[in-house]
């Protein structure tokens, strides 16, 4: 199993249009068989976490080998994000398991 953990923070301004893209994000990787989370860090507007999680061996969020209408619009999606959101340098980091 694999895990990513992203904080982005939204400027306040941006928020609606985040939390809707990070929806729509999530609905399209439930879609592809992972699952997704988004916590708000309570007390402090506009800081958010993005996690991530799949079962199998590949990354949890797209990757260059990902093909189809679905990974088209997660890439568009994940874009968005990135547009609206500053992410930490960790925003990369894919966790694994101990078995």
């Amino acid at each position: 199993m694999l895990l990513s953990a992203a904080r982005a923070t939204v400027p306040s301004g941006s928020e609606a249009e985040y939390l809707a893209a990070a929806r729509r994000l999530g609905q399209l990787l439930v879609a592809r068989g992972r699952r997704f989370w988004l916590f708000r860090l309570r007390g402090a507007s506009g800081e958010y976490l993005e996690f991530t999680e799949c079962a199998g061996p590949e990354p949890p969020r797209r990757g260059p080998g990902d093909v189809g209408l679905t990974v088209n619009e997660e890439a568009e999606v994940e874009a968005r994000l990135r547009h609206l959101a500053r992410y930490s340098s960790e925003a990369a980091e894919i966790w694994e398991e101990v078995p």
